[in-house]
Parts: structure tokens; C-alpha cells; sequence
């Protein structure tokens, strides 16, 4: 059958997914102090959309590609939709699917029938059943296809299963193979077989004068002649005239012993026909081996040798078919070899037959030839793929179909085996299934790495090659070496840096090396080449944008001629390959943009935030997340309305619509709720950021914190509404102020003989103290120095233990010492270091009860004055609980009760407020409580359940407020008093 020449169709439109890339154009606008400040971000896509142009024009290559495959092929989605056909496809099923708005399933044929022409259902045919998942079986794979206009095609269907990267079913593809002028050779052949069939033979017998003396019923068939007929009479009456002197000489061989085989000649039948016939002569011995007789076996070849001159013919026209036709008896040895076969192997007839074909063709079977022999005995058929190895040593993959024959008793006879070379189309499924992965994984390729992985199994599978390797165009316009496939080190930076074409070039074209032994290049050049073992090579250049950016290379080991069909395959990958490096490339430099964008947005010092259509919150930044005292996960996803303080709702809302209906920037001053309650003022400027539609899709907040300015403007509101107030009620507030000031000359003169006493009282306890510790310890190092000055005296001997002695009291009594001032010392204290200040209390060595300070994370203080009294309150119920207590341990803690109040409490587990009566409400607990009046808090003593006492300072937060702003020093005491004060504190 000769080839049909396919023309090249125009190729199908094919439009590719439309990627949405992540941000088209993004705006952000930051406003700081209270300068409003415009900044807007835009993001040029100009880049992504060309490489997107790219990709679709890379697929309709592809597309002319898939038309130019030799067989007919199709594709199908998982519900066997038809999605693409190649022009192939059209040319055999006699239609264009799908013209009338259908979408046909399964096959793009006008109707299918199974081999024995029964009809078959579109629904039914091996496409459908393997997309239900049935196992299709090697009869399954034959079918019968009706064009429109009637005529009736025999096909080999060859459908596989298409899977994404998760082994998912997305669709199938099948390629059709047209055999139906291999099935009219095939049943020549078959004609050919039944006639060359033996048929039933004449068996006459004669004396030595060649009187017939036996005659069978074939005979009496063969020649027409009855046994009373021709019995008795001389057997020249079956001869004709100008033949009967063959008698006399087969007489006088007979009589010599000899035997005739196979000898051909012709006979008359009873009505005068001429036969052709072959004998078989042989002589009748009695049993003491006297020759008394001859045997005739007379074979009717009158059709053998019609059939001959049939079969002749027949057989011219079967060396006219493409495919192998081999006939082989039932030991496998060939007994017919067709100038096809001679063409598809190599050998001659002469040299193919008697030979068994698996050995003499190298067969590789698809499962076990026993398995095969069983499924052949059968079924008398059997088809799958093979492969043969050519007489050249080249394989080929071969669909091979065998059709078992038997005689007229059902025994196997012969088995005619039709060969038809498929492994252009293995190759071109190959190519296909290689430009389909690279395809896939160009699009999932987190890096240019992969893409260069990717390309490489690409190449060496769709050309088939040995080695391969890709090399780019560094900034200084050097090839190098990126990714590589079985080429050693030496050899690339042997190489490294060579192009054909300059850095500029225009239009490049490949390059190839069909043998380097014999190709035009430099000596140095060639020996390395050839010390690598590449005997061909091909330069196929990178080109992206009309810019040479590099080129791939295919290596062969034995000289390769390189066609026409694979230098467009090599373009084909090169194009794909080009356009994917500069995507991944473009996509990383976007990603690169993408992150530095983000960095500046989360180091920013305003907060941001994007809310989608609804008032979602779909992105924070550090800084928002610190104003409002969240974690981005916590605020992610929740409504602009959650965090607003409820008096700002509506004009929150007003605002979000304005930006979204006019599409302008909006700014409003508002209160957010942070996550521990408390309220923020911000300055808020929202503006929408739209999709590249033009349709607004979410909206950018740039937030400023104006809580300082907000309690500056508060505070001094605040001051000119009290000094107002102050003008009108001044004298009044005067009247007051010196009703308070006699109530406190009197209270502090009576306090100021308890303070003296309590002076007294506290100067003979330091007086004692330093007696019986600082002094005990300085007598004692008197005493060791005397010792010590005495022995050296007298023995010019010192002890070192001594001298060791006499530094550890001295280092007692300057910690003693150390301790005693520290005790006496004034500690200034401010806001911001009240925690460390009691840490340094509580940590003292000089308690003789252990104790511990407590601070809830609520807790925060801004006014320093407070600190102060506070730190003090505290240092005076330390002292008295060791004094008076009798405890195990104290505890000083800080922590907000409630909303508006913060406490200060010093608790500890001894006697009691009742057994320490005189330490709760002497001079100490009154110059306690005089400083919690400062601060506009309360002083409680109290013991709890389980005993001991809690010292408690409660402390609302409006007044630290107003006692911050006063900052009011009280009024001196008397210089006596002060400085009883002094040695207290």
C-alpha cells in the first residue's frame, strides 16, 4: 500500500488559560504626622503579558506539530468529550466532528461496527470502555469505521489513559491506525493458504506388463473411469499417444528397483480431458522381495497447477504491500517471506527462509510465547506489538497480528504473521508525550532549575539522543554551562564559552555536526569532541524576543543525520524552552519586587491594612498589628466593624462607601478598640485598589496613631475649661484652700511629736545596729590586728589564716555597712523604672523574710510622681512586715483590679494586723496613707482568711492623670521635722 501524502493543514485556534497574575497594580498611600503625603506603587505587567502572548503562540506550534503526526489522533476529557483532532483524524472518519453544534463522545466516526459486522455503539467502542476503566484485550483493539459516504475503513485503535501530576483521569488520546489494505492482503493470503491445501490423491496398482489391477474411489473421481471399467485393461489407455513411451521407460526403472517421487505429466480422463498430474511410483514386492507389481499414487495438480500460476500472481501483488508478510509452519520455521518483510529487516528471502523467526528476528514478546502459543491455539488470533531486531542491528517496534490455519481436521498447519513497522508512530508518541510533560512541568516549575531539569528529559526523549546539555548567555555575553546530561567536567570547561553565533545575531539557525570526523572545525575543537565520545552534535540557539539569550545541544555517539522533521522538533522545545526560562525569570524578578514592596509596607512606621468588598481584613502589617495589640492571624478575617469603637461606626461606613463608589482616597479621624479594651485614635486614609477591569476590589488603609496628639489637645481643652472655671470660683477656692491649709497646720503639729519620737525611736535603732554589727566587727578586726602585730613582733611569724580572718570581717562589715546605707538611702524613682526599683527591694539581702514581687502584664504607669509614692508605700510595709510580722514570706505585687483602678498590695503570712497593731497605725501607716492622699488613691491594712497581713494601695487611673498634670509638691515641714523625716525615709 503506498503512503498518503498528508497536507498541511491551517491549525486549529487554541486558546491558552488566562493566568490572573497576583497583584495587576497595587496603590498604597502613607500619611504621616499631620502632613498628608500621597505614595502610589504601580507594578508594569507589560513583561508578564508578552511572555503570556508567547506561550499561546508556543501552543500553536504545537498545534501544527500535532497535525503533522502520520496517524490519526484524537483526544477526549475525562467524559470523552472530543477536544482536539489532527487533520489525520479528519481524512478517516470522511468529516469535521462537531460542525452542527454537537459534541460528539468517544470517536469522531459517522459509525462503528466490530469486525463481524455487527454495529457498535459510539458508547461501546474501545475509547469509552477505558474510560470506564475496563481492561481492553488485543481482540478488543479492531474495529470497522463508516464514513458518510458510505465506505467502510478497518482501524486499529491504540487509546491511553492521560493523567495530571496527581494521577488524576483528565482525559485519553487515541491514535487510529488505517489497516484496511493490510486486511484485503491479508485475506489473499489466507485464499492463497486454502488453495495451496493438499487434495485427496488417485491410488491405482499394476502388473510389470501395466495391466491395472486396483483402483480407489478417488481414482474413479480423479480420472472418471468406474473399477469394473478400467480394471484388467492396460494402463496406456490413461496415456495420452504422444506420451505412452513414459510408460515404458517407468516400467524398466521399476524393474530395477527404483522408485518414482513427484513426477509430473499428463493423463486423459474418461471423457478425453487432459489432467495434469504428479506421480508417485513405487514397486510392489511379494514377500520374498520379488518385484511383482507397481503402486501408483496419481495427485490431481491440474488446479495445483492453475493455482500455481494464481498464486504466482498473487504473490506479486502481496511484495507490493508496505507490511511483512511472513508465513511460518507450526515449528516457527518461515516457509513464505515477502518482499516486505525484506524491506522491513533486511534479509532476503533466501536468507529468511527455514529459519525460525524468534531467533532469526530477535523477537522481544510483550508477555511469555507460551502464554501467547495457548492464546493463539485459542482464538487463531493474536495481535500485539513486538520488537524485531533488522539484520543492520537496528530495532524496530512492529503491531503484529498472527492467524492460525488448520487442515480440514482442525489440526494447526501453518500461521500467517503480518508485520506492520509502528515505530514512527511509537516515536512520534514518544515525542508527543515528551512535549506534554515539558509542557506540564514548565507551568509548575517553582525555579529556572526545574525548568532546566524539565528540558533536559525533554530533549533526550523527544530526540532521542544520548547526551544533552543548556547553556546561557551570562552578563558578559559568554555561553556557560546551566544544566547538562552525561557530559564531564573536563569537557565543558573545554567548551565552555564556544557559540556559533554572536551575541547579536539575528534570525540564528541550527547548527548541526552529522559526523564530527569528517565536519569543517578546529583541530583542538574536533579532538575534544571526539576524546568524549560524541560523533554528532547539534546547536539548536534559545531565542526569546527576537534576543539570541542561549542554546541547547543534542549529542549523539555514532553519526546521526539530522532531518528536517527534527530540526522543527528541536526548534519546537527550544522556543518552549526560551519562553519558559524568560517567564520563570520575569516571574521571579516580580517576586523579588513583591518582596521588597512587602518589606517596605511592614517596616513601615504607619500602619496598613487591605479590607476586601465587605470590610474583611485580608492583610496587616507589623505596625497596625502593634497599634492595636493583635497578632496578624488574630486580625486576619476580621470586620473593619469588630475593631471600631461603636460612636465611629457610621462614619467609618460612610467613609469605606465613598472610596468604593467614587473611587477616591477618603480620610477621617476615628477610634479603633484594641485587644486589651482600650481605645486608639487614629487618622485613617482609605483608597481603593482596582483589578484590571478597572472594578474596585478591595481597599488599602493607611493608618496614623494620633493618641499624643489627641490627650494634648484633650489636656489642654481640659486646662482652659479649669482655668475658666478657676477665674469664676476664685475667691471660693481661696476660702477652701485656707480652710485646708489651717486643717493641715493643725494635723501635721500634731503628727510632728510623734515623728520625733518615732526619730528617736528609729536613731537608737540605728545606733544599736551599728553597734552590734558594724562595731563588733571592727573590734574584732582590732583584735586580730593586735594578735597578728603581736606574733610578728615576737616570732616574726604571720598566719595566713589570719590575715585571711581579718579580710572576711572586713568584708563583713562593709556589707553590713553597704546594706545599713542602702536601707538609708533615697531611692528616685520614675515611671518607667518602678518594676526594677522594687525588684532591687525585694532582692535585699538585709530582710531577715524572703521576699517576692509579683506584676501582671496589665499593669502600666505613666506618671513619675506616682511611681515615687508608690515605690515608697511600698519600701515602708516591707520594713514593717519584717519588723512586726513574724513572717515566712512577703509578697509585693502591682496589678489592675477592674477597668479604672491599679493596686499596689504588700501581703505576707505573719501575726497579723491585730498582734501588730502598733506597726499598722503608728507613724508609718499615717506617712503610707499621706501619700496615697497625693495621689488622690486609698491606703487599706487589712488580714485575710488565711492569715497574716495585706498592706493595699488602690489607685484610679483619672487621678494619676490629674495628679500628673498638677505635679503639686506638698508644702515643707519644719526644718526639725524634715530631718526626722529624712532619717526615716
Amino acid at each position: 500500500m503506498s503512503k498518503t501524502k498528508v497536507a498541511r493543514a491551517k491549525a486549529r485556534h487554541y486558546k491558552a488559560p488566562r493566568r490572573s497574575p497576583a497583584d495587576d497594580v497595587t496603590r498604597g498611600m502613607m500619611r504621616g504626622n499631620t502632613d498628608g503625603i500621597n505614595q502610589t506603587a504601580i507594578v508594569d505587567l507589560t513583561k508578564l503579558k508578552r511572555t503570556e502572548d508567547k506561550i499561546r503562540e508556543s501552543r500553536k506550534r504545537y498545534r501544527n506539530l500535532f497535525d503533522l503526526v502520520p496517524v490519526a489522533v484524537y483526544t477526549c476529557d475525562a467524559n470523552g468529550v472530543i477536544r482536539e483532532y489532527n487533520r489525520r483524524a479528519v481524512e478517516l472518519w470522511g468529516r469535521e466532528p462537531g460542525q452542527n453544534g454537537e459534541k460528539p463522545r468517544f470517536c469522531g466516526s459517522y459509525k462503528i461496527y466490530y469486525p463481524d459486522g455487527r454495529y457498535m455503539p459510539h458508547k461501546e467502542c474501545p475509547m469509552a470502555r477505558l474510560l470506564r476503566g475496563e481492561k481492553l484485550k488485543a481482540e478488543d483493539l479492531e474495529i470497522i469505521v463508516e464514513r458518510p459516504d458510505g465506505e467502510r475503513r478497518h482501524v486499529i485503535p491504540a487509546p491511553r489513559i492521560l493523567t495530571n501530576i496527581h494521577g488524576k483521569i483528565t482525559g485519553a488520546i487515541n491514535s487510529l491506525f488505517d489497516i484496511t489494505e493490510r486486511k484485503r492482503a491479508e485475506t489473499a493470503a489466507m485464499r492463497l493458504a486454502a488453495v495451496v491445501q493438499s487434495s485427496h490423491d488417485a491410488v491405482a496398482a499394476k502388473t510389470l506388463n501395466g495391466i491395472i489391477t486396483d483402483w480407489n474411489q478417488s481414482a474413479e473421481r480423479i480420472f472418471g473411469y468406474k473399477p469394473k471399467e478400467i480394471i484388467g485393461k492396460s494402463v496406456l489407455t490413461l496415456i495420452p499417444k504422444d506420451r505412452q513411451s513414459e510408460e515404458q521407460e517407468i516400467l524398466r526403472r521399476i524393474r530395477h528397483g527404483e522408485s518414482l517421487d513427484h513426477y509430473e505429466t499428463v493423463r486423459r480422463r474418461k471423457d478425453g480431458q487432459l489432467i495434469d498430474i504428479s506421480l508417485t511410483i513405487s514397486p510392489i514386492k511379494n514377500p520374498k522381495g520379488e518385484i511383482v507389481g507397481v503402486s501408483k499414487i496419481a495427485r490431481d495438480v491440474t488446479n495445483q497447477k492453475q493455482t500455481e500460476r494464481r498464486l504466482t500472481e498473487q504473490a506479486r501483488l502481496l511484495n507490493l504491500t508496505n507490511d511483512s508478510i511472513i508465513v511460518r509452519d507450526h515449528q516457527d520455521r518461515i516457509v513464505y517471506w515477502n518482499r516486505g518483510a525484506e524491506e522491513m529487516y533486511g534479509f532476503s528471502a533466501k536468507e529468511a527462509l527455514g529459519n525460525i523467526t524468534h531467533e532469526l528476528l530477535q523477537t522481544a514478546h510483550p508477555e511469555n510465547l507460551e502464554k501467547i502459543r495457548k492464546n493463539l491455539a485459542r482464538n487463531n488470533r493474536w495481535s500485539g506489538e513486538l520488537v524485531h531486531t533488522r539484520k543492520d542491528g537496528k530495532t524496530i517496534s512492529v503491531f503484529s497480528r498472527w492467524t492460525l490455519d488448520r487442515d480440514v481436521r482442525g489440526r494447526p498447519t501453518s500461521i500467517l504473521e503480518t508485520n506492520t513497522d509502528v515505530t514512527a508512530r511509537k516515536r512520534a508518541e514518544q515525542q508527543q508525550r515528551a512535549l506534554y510533560q515539558f509542557a506540564q512541568l514548565q507551568h509548575i516549575a517553582t525555579n529556572v532549575g526545574e525548568i532546566h531539569d524539565a528540558s533536559l528529559d525533554a530533549i533526550l526523549s523527544a530526540m532521542d539522543c544520548h547526551r544533552a546539555s543548556i547553556l546561557l548567555f551570562d552578563k558578559e555575553k559568554v555561553m556557560r554551562f546551566v544544566a547538562w546530561r552525561g557530559l564531564s567536567e573536563r569537557y565543558r570547561k573545554a567548551v565552555e564559552g564556544h557559540s556559533p553565533w554572536k551575541p547579536d545575531a539575528k534570525s540564528p539557525k541550527p547548527v548541526c555536526i552529522n559526523d564530527v570526523d569528517i565536519a569543517d572545525i578546529p583541530k583542538p575543537l574536533k579532538s575534544t569532541i571526539r576524546s568524549e565520545g560524541i560523533r554528532a552534535a547539534a546547536f539548536i540557539p534559545l531565542v526569546s524576543s527576537q534576543k539570541l539569550i542561549g542554546k541547547f545541544m543534542t549529542y549523539y555517539d555514532a553519526p546521526h543525520v539530522f532531518t528536517e522533521d527534527e530540526l522543527k522538533l528541536a526548534t519546537t522545545i527550544a522556543t518552549q524552552l526560551a519562553q519558559a526560562i524568560e517567564h520563570k525569570r520575569d516571574e521571579e524578578a516580580l517576586r523579588e519586587s513583591e518582596e521588597r514592596f512587602r518589606a517596605t509596607v511592614q517596616q513601615a512606621n504607619a500602619g496598613m491594612a487591605r479590607y476586601d468588598l465587605k470590610g474583611r481584613i485580608e492583610f496587616a502589617n507589623s505596625r497596625f498589628c502593634k497599634m492595636l495589640g493583635y497578632k496578624e492571624s488574630e486580625l486576619i478575617g476580621k470586620s473593619v466593624r469588630e475593631i471600631t469603637y461603636s460612636d465611629d461606626l457610621e462614619k467609618t461606613k460612610h467613609a469605606f462607601e465613598r472610596a468604593l463608589r467614587k473611587g477616591e482616597p477618603t480620610e477621617i479621624e476615628k477610634r479603633y478598640i484594641r485587644k486589651d479594651g482600650s481605645l486608639l485614635w487614629v487618622n485613617v486614609s482609605d483608597a481603593p485598589e482596582r483589578d484590571a477591569a478597572g472594578r474596585p476590589k478591595s481597599v488599602v488603609a493607611v493608618v496614623i496613631d494620633l493618641t499624643a496628639r489627641k490627650k494634648a489637645e484633650a489636656a489642654l481643652q481640659k486646662s482652659r475649661e479649669l482655668l475658666e472655671r478657676l477665674v469664676e470660683r476664685r475667691t471660693e477656692a481661696l476660702r477652701i484652700a485656707n480652710a485646708e491649709l489651717k486643717g493641715e497646720i493643725e494635723r501635721r503639729k500634731g503628727l510632728e511629736g510623734e515623728i520625733l519620737e518615732i526619730s528617736d525611736r528609729e536613731q537608737q535603732r540605728l545606733a544599736q545596729e551599728l553597734h552590734d554589727g558594724i562595731c563588733q566587727h571592727l573590734t574584732a578586726v582590732a583584735f586580730m590586728a593586735r594578735s597578728v602585730g603581736l606574733r610578728l613582733k615576737n616570732h616574726r611569724v604571720i598566719e595566713v589564716k589570719d590575715i585571711e580572718k581579718i579580710a572576711e570581717l572586713v568584708n563583713n562589715a562593709a556589707t553590713d555597712t553597704r546594706n545599713l546605707s542602702r536601707a538609708l538611702h533615697r531611692f528616685d524613682v520614675d515611671a518607667a523604672g518602678l518594676v526594677e526599683a522594687l525588684e532591687d527591694l525585694v532582692d535585699r539581702e538585709m530582710w531577715r523574710t524572703p521576699c517576692r514581687l509579683e506584676v501582671k502584664p496589665s499593669f502600666h504607669l505613666d506618671d513619675d510622681t506616682v511611681a515615687a509614692h508608690l515605690y515608697r508605700i511600698a519600701r515602708e510595709a516591707v520594713i514593717n512586715a519584717n519588723k512586726h510580722a513574724q513572717a515566712r514570706q512577703i509578697v509585693v505585687k502591682l496589678e489592675r483590679s477592674g477597668q479604672r483602678q491599679m493596686v499596689l498590695s504588700v501581703t505576707d503570712d505573719g501575726v497579723g494586723v491585730q498582734k501588730a497593731r502598733n506597726g499598722a497605725r503608728g507613724l508609718g501607716f499615717h506617712i503610707m496613707n499621706y501619700r496615697a492622699g497625693l495621689m488622690g488613691g486609698q491606703l487599706k491594712v487589712e488580714s485575710p482568711e488565711k492569715g497574716g497581713t495585706r498592706v493595699a494601695c488602690f489607685l484610679p487611673d483619672g487621678t494619676v492623670k490629674s495628679n500628673k498634670r498638677k505635679k503639686r509638691a506638698p508644702e515643707p515641714f519644719s526644718a526639725k521635722l524634715t530631718k526626722a523625716l529624712n532619717t526615716l525615709i
